[in-house]
C-alpha cells in the first residue's frame, strides 16, 4: 500500500449542461409522453403492510400484524418457540400473493388548470334568502393566480420589462366561416349622409385602402375557396380575397388574389367574377385582380390607391407587399351614393332591402349604434351575407385621399395625426377602447343588459360564473369617426333558458351552444404579425384597463387587475344583506362576491380569473426549461370547430402566438412562462378555451452534471511493495527477456480526507501489474 498526496493540479472539475428534449400530448385519443416516477419499476417490489413501529409498508395487502414475519417471529421467540418454519412459510406465501407496489406504476405529466366553469351543489332557501355554497372548490386556482401575480411575475421584472399581470394590447380581427360558426356574419358601420350630403366613408374622388391580411383556408371545406369580401360599400367599392389554382397538401388553396371592384362593378357578386376574362365590358369594366401572390397563413400588406382622373390619367394600383398591380380608371370619380348607407367589413351585402335597417331603433338601443334616419324598427328583410371572409386582418385604414408613398412607410404617424385632412376616415386596429356608448351583454347566463362596458369580457360572467363572453364592440369602434358598429351574426345570442341547471351544466358550454356566441368569442385574437409593430398612441383614449408602469399608464398592455369596477366586491356581506327573490335561480354567481347578487365566498378576487395555467412536473425539465424552446399547441380549440393555435416563448419569459408562417410578433405578449418553476400562464382572455380538450407541448429541459476527475500517479519507484504477510517477491514473468526482479498488483484505490477517512473507493475490474520502473496514471471520476 502506498500513500500519494493529491495536489490541486491533479483534480479537474467539469460541468456539463445537458438539454434533453421533452414532449407531451393529451387529447381525446389518449396521452403520450407521461413520465414514471420510478425510473426502473420492478414487479418484485410488492406492497406489504406492517402496522408495528418502524414499518414502511402500506395497508393495501392482506398481511396483518398477526402474520407479520418480524412481529410473529419475535413473539414466538419470546414464548420459547424455536421452530418458526410455519410462521415463515405463511409469511412468504402472503408476500407472493401481495400486489405490486402502486408507486412503481405512478406517472406524472403536465396538467392544465383553469377556473372551474361548473357551479357545484348548493341550495337556496327562499324564506331566509340564504344560499349554501362551497367555499374551497375554487381555492386552488385562486391560489395559483395569486402566486403568479404577486410572486412569480414580480420576480421576472428585473430581466423582463414586459413582466406584468396582463397582456399586450394588439389584436387581429379573425374572420372564419364554417358549419360551426355559420356564414351570415359581418361588421357593419353606418354611413349616412349629413345635411350637406356628405358620407363619412364615401370619398368624392381619391381614395386609399391600406390593411394587413393573413389568408386562411376554410376549416371544413375541401377544394375551391369561395371569394371572401374584406371591404364593401355598395355601388362604390368591394375588395375581396379570391383563391387561385394552387393547392396545398391538404387539398385546400394556398395562394390567393386580391379582387377589386369599383363603382357599378361593385354590385356583382365576387364569386361570379370570371377573373380569366378580365378586363370585361361595362358594367363590369371596373373589376381588377392581382396575380396569385398572397400565400396562405402568411401576413401581407395590401394598399389600394386611386388618384382620380387628375393623377396619372386615372391609373391606380393594388400593392401587395412590394408588388404593384396597376389598373386604369380614367374617370373624374368612382364612388356613388346608391345604397351606400353602410360600410361592411368581412362579408358582401347581397340584398335588395335597405342596408340602413341594420341600424333600426331597436338595435340602436341595444348596441349603441347610430339610428336609421328613416326610423326603421326591424332588420332588413331577406338580406344575405353571401361571401364570408376566411382571413385575419388588422390595421385597416380607409382614406378619402391619395396617400403618398412616404406616408405609407410611416403609417403609424398618419393614423395618430390630429390633422383631420391627414388621418384616415376609417380606422380599426383593433384596439380595445372604452368609447362604447352602450352594449348588450350578459350579466348572468339568463339576463342580458344594455350597459356601458369598460372591460374586454363580461366581468359579471367571468367573476360570477368563470365563463367567457367577449365584449366585442369594445374592439370594433372606428377610431377615426368614433362610430360603434353592428356586429351582425355575433350579437344576437339569446339568454340561456332557465331550464338549464348551472349546478350540473357548464356555463361556457351553454353559451357556446349558440353559433353567434362562438363566432363572437373567436372574433378577436392576439395578432401574430411580426412584419408590423404598431403605435399605441391612441388619440383620446385612456382606459382604466391599460397597465400601469409606475405612475404612468401604458396603452401597450392590458391589465388583468380589477376586472370588475370598484365596489363590485364588498367583503363581509352576506347574501341576506341584499334584496333578491330567487327569480334568477339557479344562475346565482357563486364564485365571487358580487354586490348585486351576492353569495358569500371567502375566495373573492376581482382581478381577472380568465387565466389558464399549465404546470409541468420537475421530472420533465430537472433544473429549468431552456428559454426559447417551449412550444404548446392546441390543434382544435374547444368550441372552435377546428381552429388551431400555437404559442411559443421568446426566451425572456413571455409567450407569443405563433400561427403565421411569416415572421412572428414576439413583442405581442399573451402570457408568461416561468422556466425554473415549470409554470405556464396564458393571460390573454382571447384564448379562454386553449388546451381545454387537449394540447401538445414540447421543450428542452436543462440539467447540469458536474464531473470531478482525479489523476493518481503511480510513479517509478512508488507502489512497489505490499505489507500483506502473504506477499512474496519474484519476477513478474518467467521469460528470459524479463529484467524486473519483482512486481506488485494494484487492485484498488482509496481516496482519503485530511484525517485519512476513506471518502471514495475505486475497485479495478482487473488487477494492474506494476514493475518498479513503470509509471502508471490512474484517472478516477465521479458525477454529481
Amino acid at each position: 500500500m502506498s500513500v500519494i498526496a493529491v495536489s490541486p493540479d491533479l483534480v479537474e472539475v467539469t460541468t456539463l449542461v445537458l438539454q434533453p428534449s421533452q414532449s407531451f400530448t393529451t387529447s381525446s385519443f389518449g396521452m403520450t409522453g407521461s413520465i414514471r416516477l420510478s425510473t426502473k419499476p420492478s414487479p418484485a417490489i410488492l406492497s406489504l403492510s406492517n402496522t408495528k413501529t418502524g414499518s414502511c409498508f402500506s395497508d393495501s395487502s392482506g398481511i396483518t400484524a398477526d402474520n407479520d414475519l418480524l412481529f410473529s417471529a419475535s413473539q414466538a421467540f419470546s414464548a420459547g418457540i424455536t421452530d418458526i418454519n410455519g410462521i415463515m412459510s405463511n409469511y412468504i406465501a402472503e408476500v407472493e400473493s401481495s400486489a405490486i407496489d402502486a408507486r412503481q406504476n405512478l406517472k406524472t405529466y403536465p396538467y392544465r388548470f383553469s377556473s372551474p366553469s361548473l357551479v357545484l351543489s348548493y341550495s337556496y332557501d327562499s324564506s331566509t334568502e340564504s344560499v349554501s355554497v362551497p367555499t374551497d372548490f375554487n381555492e386552488w386556482t385562486n391560489l395559483q393566480r395569486r402566486v403568479i401575480k404577486n410572486s412569480l411575475i414580480e420576480s421576472q421584472k428585473i430581466e423582463n420589462a414586459s413582466s406584468v399581470y396582463g397582456y399586450s394590447h394588439y389584436n387581429s380581427l379573425n374572420f372564419v366561416s364554417s358549419s360551426n360558426f355559420g356564414t351570415s356574419s359581418a361588421i357593419v358601420y353606418p354611413n349616412f349622409s349629413n345635411a350637406e350630403g356628405i358620407r363619412d366613408y364615401t370619398p368624392r374622388k381619391e381614395f386609399t385602402l391600406d390593411f394587413f391580411i393573413k389568408p386562411k383556408a376554410p376549416i371544413d371545406e375541401i377544394g375551391l375557396y369561395n371569394a371572401g369580401t374584406i371591404f364593401h360599400i355598395s355601388s362604390s367599392i368591394c375588395v375581396s380575397l379570391v383563391s387561385g389554382s394552387s393547392f396545398g397538401p391538404d387539398a385546400k388553396p394556398d395562394k390567393f388574389r386580391i379582387l377589386l371592384q369599383l363603382s357599378q362593378s361593385a354590385e356583382k357578386k365576387p364569386s361570379n367574377v370570371n377573373i380569366s376574362s378580365l378586363p370585361s365590358p361595362f358594367p363590369e369594366n371596373l373589376i381588377f385582380a392581382t396575380d396569385e401572390i398572397l400565400r396562405r397563413d402568411e401576413w401581407h400588406r395590401v394598399t389600394i390607391r386611386w388618384g382620380s382622373q387628375s393623377r396619372s390619367n386615372g391609373t391606380g394600383s393594388i400593392k401587395v407587399d412590394q408588388v404593384d398591380t396597376f389598373f386604369s380608371a380614367n374617370y373624374p370619380y368612382l364612388m356613388t351614393e346608391l345604397a351606400a348607407d353602410a360600410l361592411v367589413i368581412g362579408n358582401f351585402y347581397d340584398s335588395g332591402d335597405r342596408v340602413a335597417k341594420f341600424f333600426n331603433t331597436t338595435e340602436a338601443t341595444r348596441n349603441g349604434t347610430q339610428t336609421d334616419p328613416v326610423g326603421s324598427v326591424t332588420d332588413p328583410v331577406g338580406f344575405k351575407f353571401s361571401h364570408p371572409l376566411n382571413a385575419e386582418i388588422h390595421h385597416l385604414s380607409w382614406f378619402k385621399r391619395f396617400v403618398l408613398e412616404n406616408e405609407l412607410n410611416d403609417i403609424n404617424s398618419v393614423y395618430s395625426s390630429k390633422d383631420a385632412l391627414i388621418k384616415p376616415s376609417f380606422f380599426i386596429a383593433p384596439f380595445f377602447t372604452s368609447s362604447v356608448t352602450v352594449l348588450s351583454t350578459y350579466v348572468t347566463p339568463s339576463i342580458k343588459n344594455e350597459t356601458i362596458t369598460d372591460s374586454p369580457m363580461s366581468y359579471q360572467l367571468a367573476l360570477g360564473y368563470n365563463a367567457s363572453y367577449l365584449n366585442l364592440q369594445n374592439f370594433l369602434i372606428d377610431a377615426a369617426q368614433k362610430k360603434q358598429p353592428r356586429a351582425v351574426g355575433m350579437s344576437e345570442g339569446t339568454a340561456i333558458a332557465s331550464s338549464f341547471d348551472s349546478r350540473t351544466d357548464s356555463i361556457d358550454d351553454l353559451l357556446m351552444s349558440q353559433a353567434v356566441n362562438r363566432k363572437r368569442n373567436f372574433s378577436i385574437l392576439p395578432c401574430d404579425d411580426g412584419l408590423f409593430e404598431p403605435s399605441f398612441d391612441i388619440p383620446g383614449e385612456d382606459s382604466s384597463r391599460f397597465q400601469y408602469f409606475g405612475n404612468v399608464r401604458n396603452p401597450a398592455f392590458m391589465s388583468l387587475d380589477s376586472l370588475a369596477p370598484a365596489g363590485t366586491y364588498i367583503p363581509g356581506h352576506q347574501f341576506s344583506d341584499f334584496s333578491y327573490d330567487g327569480s334568477d335561480y339557479p344562475f346565482l354567481p357563486l364564485f365571487q362576491d358580487m354586490n348585486y347578487l351576492v353569495a358569500n365566498n371567502t375566495m373573492a378576487n376581482i382581478s381577472s380569473n380568465l387565466v389558464t395555467v399549465f404546470t409541468i412536473p420537475a421530472a420533465y425539465y430537472l433544473n429549468r426549461i431552456v428559454p426559447g424552446t417551449f412550444v404548446i399547441t392546441d390543434h382544435s380549440v374547444s368550441g372552435s370547430g377546428g381552429l388551431s393555435f400555437e404559442l411559443r416563448d421568446d426566451s425572456r419569459g413571455n409567450l407569443y402566438r405563433a400561427d403565421a408562417k411569416s415572421a412572428h410578433a414576439k413583442w405581442n405578449r399573451v402570457g408568461a412562462i416561468f422556466y425554473s418553476h415549470g409554470i405556464v400562464a396564458i393571460l390573454t382572455p382571447h384564448l379562454p378555451f386553449f388546451g381545454k380538450n387537449g394540447f401538445e407541448m414540447s421543450f428542452r429541459g436543462e440539467v447540469r452534471k458536474s464531473v470531478v476527475s482525479f489523476s493518481i500517479p503511480a510513479k517509478a519507484g512508488d507502489v512497489n511493495y505490499s505489507y500483506n504477510n502473504t506477499y512474496k517477491s519474484f519476477p513478474p514473468t518467467n521469460l528470459r527477456s524479463e529484467q524486473a526482479d519483482n512486481f506488485t498488483y494494484i487492485t484498488g484505490i482509496n481516496l482519503h480526507d485530511e484525517n485519512l477517512n476513506i471518502i471514495m473507493r475505486a475497485k479495478l475490474a482487473q488487477a494492474v501489474q506494476k514493475r518498479e520502473g513503470d509509471e502508471i496514471l490512474f484517472r478516477l471520476r465521479y458525477d454529481f
